[in-house]
């Protein structure tokens, strides 16, 4: 839990200074590159709750994104799926601006 806690504070504050920088992240996985603005992440006993903003290109819509922490793998590769998009996101703000 000690592991999984000190990652959610990390990926916390990435999502916070992304907030402040206003910088969008962007699918990293897909060539389809949705925007995402995350909003917040919260631990809880017994599970991750991560909000944020999908921009499709069709209409924004909320998502609330819950993963239980007895799914290690699945809470592992949402955490670095956030952190992945978050610095995608950087990446493409730091190209846009060299433009």
């Amino acid at each position: 839990m000690a592991t999984i806690l000190s990652r959610v504070c990390a990926i916390d504050a990435l999502i916070k200074q992304a907030m402040h920088d206003e910088i969008q992240a962007i699918e990293p996985d897909s060539t389809w590159e949705s925007a995402y603005e995350f909003m917040y992440i919260e631990l809880k006993k017994t599970r991750i709750k991560i909000v944020y903003w999908e921009y499709n290109g069709i209409s924004p819509k909320l998502i609330k994104d819950i993963t239980l922490l007895s799914a290690k793998d699945d809470v592992t590769a949402v955490l670095s799926w956030v952190r992945r998009a978050i610095n995608k996101g950087y990446k493409q703000a730091k190209k846009e601006n060299n433009e």
